[in-house]
């Protein structure tokens, strides 16, 4: 098996799971194990797990070695001064409700966007201090 089954997977689970492969926690079998799981789960119980919590339950990965988590977009934009806290919980409340509601889930920067809260500017400005976009 190939590491082509990570093309499937969301943003924040690819994320955190080729970031884990990247730096030495898992291996690429422990990451397709804790999939299988996942899917395994999500099929019989119709909840799903995220891949995080199912490497720990694995013993694949002690939560004590993990470096801090990178920051994240709404942060990096309340600390911008491009939102304030409560702007920011709003749309995570929004994105929470859309995640459960039609089972889709939207980026908090495009949420953030589509309310008007911060422009296309701003949103590459976040965009790049997260190290995520072009010109770094």
């Amino acid at each position: 098996m190939d590491l082509d089954i990570l093309e499937k997977l969301e943003p924040a689970e690819k994320r955190f799971g080729m970031d884990a492969i990247e730096k030495g926690f898992i291996t690429k079998d422990q990451l397709l194990n804790a999939m299988k799981t996942q899917v395994e789960e999500e099929l019989e119980h119709g909840a799903r797990r995220f891949i995080g919590s199912i490497l720990v339950e694995m013993k694949a990965i002690n939560l004590e070695k993990l470096p801090p988590a990178e920051k994240r977009f709404g942060m990096v934009a309340v600390e911008k001064g491009y939102i304030t806290k409560d702007q920011l919980l709003d749309a995570l409340r929004m994105q929470i409700e859309e995640d459960l509601e039609k089972g889709t889930h939207r980026f908090i920067g495009a949420i953030l966007v589509d309310k008007k809260l911060i422009n296309t500017k701003q949103l590459r400005s976040v965009i790049l201090s997260l190290g995520l976009g072009q010109g770094n």
